[in-house]
């Protein structure tokens, strides 16, 4: 699948209110074309995206100092 603007307009509205209360965002598992459409987007520092859950789980919780 793409990633249409709705959907990039939600993750990024969706990041903006966690940073507001200190949270953090990861992606997990995007397939090809979603990477490609962040990358080219320029936003992959916004949306780290991870290979698997369990990696993502772990940059947040080193983000979070777990």
């Amino acid at each position: 699948g793409i990633l249409p603007s709705t959907a990039l307009g939600f993750l990024l509205n969706a990041r903006r209110r966690l940073s507001e209360v200190g949270g953090h965002m990861a992606l997990a598992r995007a397939n090809r074309l979603v990477h490609s459409t962040l990358a080219t987007m320029g936003v992959l520092d916004v949306f780290p995206v991870f290979d698997s859950r369990e990696d993502a789980l772990r940059h947040l919780e080193a983000k979070l100092g777990a």
